[in-house]
């Protein structure tokens, strides 16, 4: 259905004179990918110079592989350092493949621009940006420095062993999501990744994990929770409970995920990243760390569930920028 959409509407502004910017989401807050990758080269290649291509990856969950052979499509490709990687929030970058580059080093800069970038965040051999003004970004920098660390620390892991540790991971998390009925798991789609025509060893691994939140209903059965209800089991979830052992847990924040029988709803994530790898990697008793604290969290969120609405309506409910 996506790409049936994205097809009408690119052929038809292709046909009144339009250059389109077709982004292609690798991978969605929700795991997914979409449009498909097949459809999006099929588009591109059939109208080369009115379709440019640009692939958000900001979740960076993709292996060097996949991300050469969409630079080799001539796709762009956008990546960040703070979902996966785990480095600092706002820590992000623009990848061209090098036709693209040759052409847009030579053109003009919008003057808005000076506004947001400077000369040393773009190539030093862009004429272009010349016109931007001169100062270093010493945060972007330094958020970058953070998040480059934990991308060596996960690059040094022998993909075959992190292929192993995703795939365990996965179905622990699957069994006991399934088997509570407190949780309801959002059906995420296989990551095909085919037209690429790349070896993959990871990167088609869910590691992302949605589900939706039910408590028991008055009347018998399963009610599903609002997004305010959600929102508010979220944000307890940052605040550690009481007790020696108990632990505050940073999950994917809610997204909105539509309408179930009336109600607004929304679906919590259990994100896998590349730092919870390399600690599993260290040994198998980390492995079953990483996972026993997933498990942990998952409990945690199950008990919450359980706990009267009214007890959670002062929680307060605030934007966050996290993935």
């Amino acid at each position: 259905m996506v790409d049936m959409e994205i097809e009408a509407l690119v052929s038809q502004a292709v046909h009144d004179g339009r250059h389109v910017l077709l982004v292609l989401i690798d991978v969605s807050k929700t795991g997914c990918i979409a449009p498909s990758i097949s459809c999006v080269m099929r588009l591109h290649r059939r109208w080369p110079s009115a379709v440019q291509v640009l692939v958000d990856a900001c979740q960076f969950r993709i292996e060097p592989g996949t991300i050469q052979a969409y630079l080799r499509n001539g796709f762009m490709i956008a990546l960040t350092g703070s979902k996966f990687v785990a480095g600092p929030s706002f820590s992000g970058a623009l990848l061209l493949p090098a036709v693209a580059g040759e052409t847009l080093r030579q053109r003009g800069i919008p003057a808005e621009l000076r506004l947001y970038s400077a000369r040393e965040e773009w190539p030093h051999d862009w004429p272009c940006a010349q016109s931007l003004g001169s100062h270093a970004n010493f945060g972007l920098l330094l958020r970058w420095q953070a998040a480059v660390h934990e991308l060596r620390e996960f690059r040094a892991v022998p993909a075959p062993q992190v292929e192993g540790i995703l795939r365990r991971f996965a179905i622990a998390i699957r069994q006991r999501l399934s088997r509570d009925p407190a949780f309801s798991i959002l059906d995420v789609p296989a990551l095909d990744r085919t037209a690429l025509n790349s070896p993959s060893n990871w990167d088609d691994i869910q590691t992302i994990y949605p589900f939706l939140l039910h408590r028991s209903a008055s009347h018998g059965g399963q009610a599903v929770l609002s997004r305010d209800e959600t929102a508010a089991i979220y944000h307890r979830l940052q605040r550690p409970g009481r007790g020696a052992d108990a632990l505050a847990y940073q999950i994917g924040q809610p997204v909105d995920c539509g309408h179930r029988a009336g109600v607004p709803v929304s679906a919590l994530r259990l994100c896998m990243s590349a730092r919870l790898v390399v600690q599993a990697a260290r040994d198998p008793g980390q492995e079953m760390g990483v996972i026993r604290q997933a498990m942990s969290c998952l409990d945690t969120v199950a008990a919450l569930v359980r706990t009267p609405a009214c007890s959670l309506s002062g929680t307060k409910l605030l934007d966050t920028a996290f993935s």
